[in-house]
Parts: structure tokens; C-alpha cells; sequence
């Protein structure tokens, strides 16, 4: 059992896969040893270009996915039902899943004179 996790880990969460991928392409594609110093700094730089692309199209495209579920007068609403410490832990959780919309579009929910949290 413990062999499944430690694979999973190596190949989705470390891109095992991609790394072996980018190590055949500089070593067939460019010519270059992926263990010397320039194949190795090659082989870094083109594997987490690919790396960092994948990871913010996968965050990107879930955090899109949830926001369709949260439109803004639900999450207004969803606000609207807490009060006191429940909303000020609440609403920094709900910020990636929705952009910030206060439950009452012109106070602040937080312990803010009301004059400084007009909206104008």
C-alpha cells in the first residue's frame, strides 16, 4: 500500500513524468548531458517553465470551476447569516473562492467606524 502513495507522489505531485520527459529531450533533442552543469541548467529551466504552466492552468481553471457556484448574491448571502468573529474568519477564507464581496455592499462587516467604510 505504501509503494501506491509513494508512486503517486513521485509521478503527480513531483511530475516524475514530465522530468524524465524534459531529461530525453535535452539529451536527444538539444545534445547535452541533463548531468552536466549547462544540461542541468537547461533541463531546470525547460522543466519548470512546463511545470509552473501546468500547476497555473490546473489552479486557475478550479478556482474558475468554484466561482461558478458562488455567484456574488450567494455569497452575499452566505455572509449576510454570520455575525461578529464568525464573518471576520470567514470572509479572508471565502477570498479565493470568490473575490471579496461584503455582505452589505455599503458598511465594512469588520469594527470599522461606518464613515470610513462608505462606498463612493
Amino acid at each position: 500500500m505504501g509503494d501506491v502513495f509513494v508512486s503517486l507522489n513521485d509521478q503527480l505531485l513531483r511530475m516524475q513524468w514530465l522530468s524524465d520527459l524534459v531529461a530525453l529531450l535535452v539529451r536527444d533533442g538539444f545534445g547535452l548531458d541533463p548531468t552536466s552543469q549547462i544540461g542541468g541548467s537547461v533541463h531546470f529551466f525547460i522543466y519548470d517553465v512546463i511545470k509552473i504552466f501546468i500547476l497555473l492552468s490546473v489552479l486557475i481553471f478550479s478556482i474558475s470551476y468554484v466561482q461558478s457556484y458562488f455567484p456574488p448574491e450567494r455569497t452575499r448571502r452566505i455572509l449576510g447569516q454570520r455575525q461578529g468573529w464568525g464573518r471576520i474568519f470567514l470572509q479572508p477564507c471565502w477570498a479565493p473562492l470568490r473575490r471579496f464581496v461584503p455582505a452589505h455592499p455599503f458598511r465594512c462587516s469588520l469594527a470599522l467606524p461606518v464613515r470610513a467604510c462608505r462606498w463612493r
